[in-house]
C-alpha cells in the first residue's frame, strides 16, 4: 500500500512537472514568435518608424479634430530618418509625446556646413529647424539657415545635440493663433488657426573639414555673459535693477550711466498681439542670444522674432523661434546662424502662441561675448 501511494505521488508529481515544462516551452515560443513579428516590423519600416507607431499608438495621440500627428523625415546624405515628436498642439490641446534628449545612442552624425532637407506625411505651411540643446542648464536653440524650401545648412557648436523642427499645419477649427504672413512668408489670411509639432533627432555635430580661415575662427562660440540694458520701448515693459541701484545712483548722479552698468533683466508685464519691442544697449556690443523667460512657457508655445541693428532704423531680417515648451524656466535662443553679431539695437517681436495672443508676464536678458 505505501509502495503504491508512494509510486502515485512520484506519477502526479512527474505529470504536473512536465504540465510546467510545456506551459513553460509555450510561453518561450511566443516570447519568440514576437520577437520574430516585432524584428520583420523593425526591418520593413526602420526602427525609428516602429517606435513612432508604437509610441503614438500608447499615448492615443489622435487629436479631438481627428487628425493625427503627422510624421516628420530628415534626410541627410542618402539617408532618411523618421524624426520624434515632442510637442504636439492639435489646435485645442497640447500633448508632450516624448521628452528629447541628447544623452543616447546618436542616430546620425553630421559636419559643421552639411545640408539636411524635411519632408513631412501632411504639407505645413511653415517649418523651421535648429539646434537644441536640452542638457545644459538653460536650454537653448541654434536657428539653422534655410537654403531653399524646408532644405537647411546645419551650423552651431560641435557636440552632441538635437536637431530640432517646427512645423506649423493649418486647421480652421484651432484656437491657437499665429502671424502667418510674418512667420511663414506664404499667401494667407494675417491671422489663422492652426496645428504645431516640435520634432527630434539626435545628432553628433563635428567640426567642418574645410579649415577656416583667421575670420571665422571662433566665429561659433560665445560667452553668453548679461549685456547691460539701457532702455527700451514698448508696452507694458520696465527694467529691473539690483538691490543697491538707489546708492549707486545717488553716488554717480548719473542715472544714463548708472543704467548703462547695472540693468541687465527687462520684465514685460503684459503684451497682446503682435506686440513689438526694441532694446537699445547704449553701445554697439557683440551679443549671442536672448534669454527668454516665459511664466507658463512649459504649457503654452509662444512664436516670435529677432532682429538686430547698429541704428535702430534699419534691422537685420528676422530669426523666426518658438519657445520649446520644455520648461517654465529660461531658455536661450541665437540671434544669428553665426554668431557673435555686433549691434547697438535689438528688436523683438510676437506673432502669437498657442492659446491666441495674449502673453503671460516674461523676463529678457540680452547675452554677449562682452
Amino acid at each position: 500500500m505505501k509502495s503504491s501511494k508512494f509510486g502515485s505521488a512520484l506519477l502526479s508529481k512527474a505529470i504536473e512537472q512536465n504540465a510546467n515544462f510545456k506551459e513553460c516551452n509555450l510561453m518561450i515560443i511566443i516570447v519568440l514568435l514576437l520577437t520574430y513579428l516585432i524584428s520583420i516590423v523593425a526591418w520593413t519600416y526602420g526602427p525609428a518608424t516602429t517606435f513612432f507607431s508604437l509610441t503614438q499608438s500608447a499615448y492615443g495621440i489622435i487629436a479631438d479634430n481627428g487628425h493625427s500627428v503627422p510624421k516628420a523625415f530628415l534626410t541627410h546624405g542618402n539617408q532618411r530618418y523618421e524624426m520624434i515628436p515632442f510637442v504636439n498642439f492639435d489646435g485645442k490641446n497640447m500633448n508632450k509625446i516624448i521628452y528629447p534628449s541628447a544623452d543616447v545612442t546618436t542616430v546620425l552624425a553630421v559636419q559643421e556646413g552639411d545640408n539636411a532637407s524635411i519632408d513631412f506625411s501632411d504639407n505645413p505651411v511653415s517649418v523651421k529647424a535648429y539646434i537644441a540643446d536640452y542638457e545644459a542648464d538653460i536650454p537653448s536653440l541654434h536657428a539653422l539657415k534655410e537654403l531653399s524650401n524646408n532644405k537647411f545648412k546645419i551650423s552651431g557648436v560641435h557636440g552632441l545635440w538635437n536637431i530640432e523642427v517646427h512645423a506649423i499645419f493649418p486647421d480652421h477649427n484651432a484656437i491657437g493663433n499665429i502671424n502667418i504672413n510674418k512667420n511663414a512668408n506664404v499667401n494667407s489670411t494675417t491671422n489663422s488657426s492652426y496645428r504645431y509639432v516640435s520634432y527630434d533627432l539626435s545628432v553628433d555635430m563635428m567640426p567642418a573639414t574645410v579649415t577656416k580661415n583667421a575670420n571665422e575662427i571662433g566665429q561659433n562660440t560665445c560667452a553668453n555673459k548679461d549685456i547691460r540694458i539701457a532702455k527700451v520701448s514698448g508696452p507694458g515693459v520696465h527694467i529691473e535693477y539690483p538691490d543697491n541701484f538707489n546708492n549707486q545712483l545717488a553716488a554717480t548722479n548719473n542715472k544714463n550711466i548708472t543704467e548703462n552698468n547695472v540693468s541687465n533683466v527687462l520684465t514685460i508685464d503684459s503684451a497682446k498681439g503682435n506686440s513689438s519691442y526694441i532694446i537699445d544697449l547704449g553701445q554697439n556690443m557683440p551679443i549671442c542670444s536672448l534669454g527668454l523667460k516665459f511664466s507658463n512657457g512649459d504649457k503654452v508655445v509662444n512664436h516670435f522674432n529677432i532682429q538686430t541693428s547698429l541704428d535702430g532704423d534699419h534691422f537685420s531680417k528676422p530669426i523666426f523661434y518658438d519657445n520649446t515648451a520644455a520648461v517654465s524656466g529660461e531658455e536661450s535662443y541665437d540671434i544669428s546662424s553665426d554668431f557673435p553679431v555686433t549691434t547697438r539695437y535689438v528688436k523683438l517681436n510676437f506673432d502669437g502662441n498657442t492659446q491666441g495672443d495674449v502673453y503671460a508676464p516674461m523676463q529678457v536678458r540680452v547675452l554677449g561675448s562682452s
